[in-house]
């Protein structure tokens, strides 16, 4: 009999928060594109996070007084030492260039509403990067989550080739979205590997990559000049709307940066994968109410609710992957951690019984030999 259970773990408020944070900054996002018609290549966004990362790892460094690195090294071997400080240093330093990828395809290059379906692939490539670097094993029920979301993905893909004129700049499109989603899962496995082999603190690393970040960006801006975000703060009535709602949009990228850090360190990169992805079916119900209010166009609206359930689908098993919900059927439940965290309370369990009836059988078989004739 088929059956699922919600699984509760340690630590939820870090994951909780960034998805919180994340679905503030959507609806920002989307004020700024819906009602203010800002519509521009969006890298004063890119160079908002990148800014608000600095400020966050920094303050948050400043402040934290109950964590410190672990020197793994404790001997006067100055050469190794040096060895896994450049090695170090290098990781922080490809983590913000594919950090720079990414959010300079998300906020310039690729489309909005595809940039949101092609997250799927993130939790496919972290999972394998994982796997692959960091050795985290892929159980059963993990692979099967794999092996069901790459297939919706596939679907997905099929319907948009289906519905869409320009089979080219779809492809293009997508493209672009796999590049992207391929930079974030290389920027989220680093930072785990700094974290957990290299025990680095968290807000140090955020703080390079902000650092970094912003002279990748200015690097950027001086060699280019084709971007025009800031033209659109000369003569714009809506000014002051339009500096606070990006003002709301550090704030938020402040926060989101540090439960991101907090939330890879103590989960995974894959949970991470599932904070972004699991809010995307919600904005694609938005953007069907505002085309079923607009078009009459049945295939048109059919299509949006093919895409809105495959990408229910996808944060389905992508909370089945980490976890969250444990599918009780072909065994898929063995290895997940509430069962696992059953078992381990089960055996705690039997031996304690097992020593008290070890206990008992010391006790009378010292009283049977008091009782014996002497």
């Amino acid at each position: 009999m088929f059956k699922f259970k919600i699984g509760i773990r340690n630590n939820l408020y870090y994951p909780l928060m960034l998805i919180v944070i994340i679905l503030l900054q959507k609806l920002d996002e989307m004020f700024m594109k819906l009602i203010l018609n800002y519509n521009n290549s969006n890298l004063i966004l890119s160079l908002l996070i990148f800014i608000s990362q600095f400020f966050a790892g920094g303050i948050s460094l400043f402040n934290s007084n109950n964590y410190s690195e672990v020197e793994l090294i404790k001997n006067n071997n100055e050469i190794i030492k040096s060895y896994n400080q450049i090695k170090r240093y290098l990781l922080i330093i490809f983590a913000s260039y594919f950090n720079f990828i990414d959010s300079v395809i998300r906020n310039h290059i690729i489309d909005f509403q595809l940039k949101n379906r092609t997250k799927g692939f993130q939790i496919i490539f972290s999972a394998i990067l994982c796997y692959f670097t960091i050795r985290i094993k892929i159980y059963k029920h993990q692979f099967f989550s794999l092996i069901i979301i790459f297939l919706i993905i596939i679907i997905i893909l099929v319907f948009d080739f289906f519905f869409n004129e320009n089979e080219f700049d779809l492809i293009k499109s997508y493209g672009f979205g796999i590049v992207s989603c391929f930079s974030r899962s290389f920027l989220d496995t680093i930072e785990k590997y700094l974290f957990e082999f290299e025990y680095l603190n968290p807000y140090k690393i955020l703080m390079l990559e902000g650092m970094i970040g912003c002279l990748l960006f200015l690097i950027l801006f001086s060699f280019d000049s084709t971007y025009e975000d800031f033209n659109y703060f000369k003569d714009n009535e809506n000014l002051i709307s339009l500096i606070f709602l990006l003002l709301l949009y550090f704030g938020l990228s402040y926060f989101k940066n540090i439960y991101r850090v907090l939330t890879i360190k103590y989960y995974s990169p894959m949970t991470r994968a599932l904070a972004e992805s699991i809010i995307n079916p919600f904005y694609f119900i938005y953007v069907f109410i505002r085309i079923k209010q607009k078009r009459n166009n049945y295939l048109i609206k059919y299509y949006y609710i093919i895409i809105i359930i495959a990408l229910f689908v996808i944060s389905f098993f992508s909370l089945v992957y980490n976890d969250f919900i444990v599918l009780y059927c072909c065994g898929l439940e063995y290895n997940t951690h509430l069962e696992i965290h059953k078992r381990a309370y089960l055996n705690e369990d039997l031996i304690t019984k097992d020593k008290d009836n070890k206990y008992e059988e010391e006790e009378n078989n010292h009283e049977n030999l008091e009782l014996l004739p002497k």
